[in-house]
């Protein structure tokens, strides 16, 4: 069918318990009274998971003219339209997990957690139709996928926009439904046999998610505010037992994708490169450039470059003017730009600064030391921060001081630079009070690696939820590629860190055990 091809967004649903998950007043589940089979029903399947095709968008209509409109055929004359839908909410109302749930949930080891593939999985069409007031299943998906369903208390007909009518005495779930790679929901649906869509969901799944569709591309643009709330974990009492899993989080505003654990996807803008580019606002720690009485200011000269260095710093400083990090200038101050070559062969930018730092009042910050509260943390993440000096602004009146010269022009910096000499330092104490409530409880920081280490894994998630909203509270932004999450083992400033201690890097011993006796000048300096 051509119209189940057009505008779609990439949907799964998955029986693999997820870390987080979308919870609002109205997240549907089964009965209080289907626990233990609900419960069953997740021990049978966790491993269990498959994607589905991209998803068919209705539009909103007449309500007479809806895909399924429910009623119960018992009581036709007491049981309404409005009757059913008071008795949806009551069947399907707010999740109350037990504890037993909770801890069988997520005690899964992590060698059994595995992202599903599109290529064993079979394929699920959704239609959001605004008409329809349930959430439905068909009972031939049910089958093939050997899903456990439950009679429901009363029996149902639907009616169709044709006119036919079909009953509905079966409902399953509760599942977990993930749409795109942002809303991940718990879910039960009833069973509909002989439909010819794999899933409907109706005008109380929309009410209560509030997605914003594009109707010309098919994507869901925009979750409820409500749905990135986030479940309590359970306590871990094996700290082998880590549930991680992680999920694609893309921007309909850019084509990049970072791959971060899914109970972290409300913190998403605090990974966005594109945030992380614009311009930061003055603070209490801008960089401040005080010169020594008396010294010249620098006069660098203009480095001759290479083609290939030409275009690139063309494309840097065009970046760099577009970003708003740097802008013309007359300044009597000028700093030589050059290129150093890259391990990968490409070419990183870098400005002289020397003359300038001779000049410039030294600060001094204390390196930090690795603490002893680190001994018998047994779960643990590192965060880099993206772009962590030019997060800081240039103390007003101090721009000038940082400018270069090119073979195009005259520039000056309107953050702080790599290559000044105070940066470590004033980086350094902003980061530190950024953080300063969670140092040394569960933060190590040292310029722009974050350190978080817990004893467990329920805490740990509590404590990376901490710090990101910290992070974005500041405007700081991290770079999700070289992130790590919920690690048994972590290397940090020169230490091996795991549950049994802390060790030196064994391969900077032996570099520094091993190194050979130096035979020329070079070698020697």
């Amino acid at each position: 069918d051509r119209t189940q091809q057009h505008g779609r967004e990439h949907e799964s649903i998955q029986t693999t318990p997820r870390p987080g998950r979308c919870l609002t007043s109205s997240t549907h589940r089964a009965p209080s009274t289907r626990t233990s089979t609900t419960f069953h029903y997740f021990r049978e399947y966790h491993h269990h998971s498959f994607y589905a095709a991209p998803a068919m968008l209705t539009g909103p209509g007449d309500a007479t003219a809806h895909a399924e409109s429910l009623w119960s055929q018992n009581h036709p004359a007491a049981q309404s339209y409005s009757s059913f839908v008071d008795h949806f909410k009551e069947v399907f109302g707010k999740p109350s997990w037990d504890s037993s749930i909770s801890e069988e949930l997520y005690n899964l080891k992590q060698d059994n957690l595995r992202m599903p593939h599109s290529s064993s999985s079979p394929h699920v069409v959704a239609l959001l139709d605004s008409g329809s007031v349930g959430n439905f299943l068909s009972g031939a998906l049910c089958r093939q996928l050997r899903l456990r369903t439950t009679a429901t208390s009363t029996a149902y007909q639907i009616q169709s926009i044709t006119g036919s009518r079909r009953q509905v005495s079966r409902c399953v779930g509760p599942l977990l439904l993930q749409i795109g790679v942002l809303h991940v929901e718990e879910i039960a649906l009833f069973v509909l046999e002989e439909s010819t869509t794999d899933m409907i969901l109706g005008h109380l799944w929309l009410e209560q998610h509030d997605p914003m569709l594009s109707w010309k591309t098919g994507e869901v643009l925009k979750w409820g505010d409500t749905c990135f709330l986030e479940l309590p974990v359970p306590h871990s009492p094996n700290p082998n037992h880590l549930p991680v899993q992680a999920t694609s989080i893309e921007s309909p505003l850019e084509n990049r994708s970072m791959d971060i654990p899914a109970c972290y996807a409300p913190f998403s803008d605090v990974f966005c490169p594109k945030r992380a580019s614009k311009l930061p606002p003055h603070r209490p720690w801008d960089c401040t450039i005080d010169l020594l009485l008396g010294e010249p200011v620098p006069r660098g000269k203009i480095y001759p470059l290479s083609i290939p260095e030409e275009k690139t710093m063309e494309e840097y400083v065009e970046e760099a003017l577009a970003q708003g990090y740097v802008c013309p200038t007359t300044s009597p101050a000028a700093s030589s730009f050059f290129f150093v070559a890259k391990k990968d062969g490409g070419l990183w930018p870098c400005i002289d600064y020397r003359a300038l730092n001779q000049i410039t009042i030294k600060f001094r910050y204390p390196h930090p030391l690795v603490p002893a509260a680190l001994r018998g943390a047994t779960v643990f993440t590192k965060l880099d921060l993206r772009s962590a000096y030019n997060l800081i602004r240039i103390r007003e009146g101090d721009e000038w001081k940082t400018s270069f010269v090119t073979p195009t022009g005259h520039y000056e910096y309107l953050v702080m630079s790599y290559g000044l000499v105070n940066a470590p330092f004033i980086f350094q104490d902003f980061i530190h009070e950024v953080l300063r409530e969670f140092l040394h409880r569960f933060v190590l920081v040292y310029i722009d690696d974050i350190l978080i280490y817990s004893q467990n894994l329920a805490e740990h998630r509590h404590h990376i939820a901490e710090v990101l909203k910290c992070l974005r509270e500041f405007q700081l932004f991290l770079k999700a590629e070289k992130c790590s999450f919920h690690q048994p083992s972590v290397q940090f400033l020169g230490y091996n860190i795991d549950s049994s201690g802390i060790r030196m890097d064994e391969g900077k011993v032996a570099a520094i055990r091993d190194w050979p006796t130096p035979t020329t000048v070079k070698e020697l300096q």
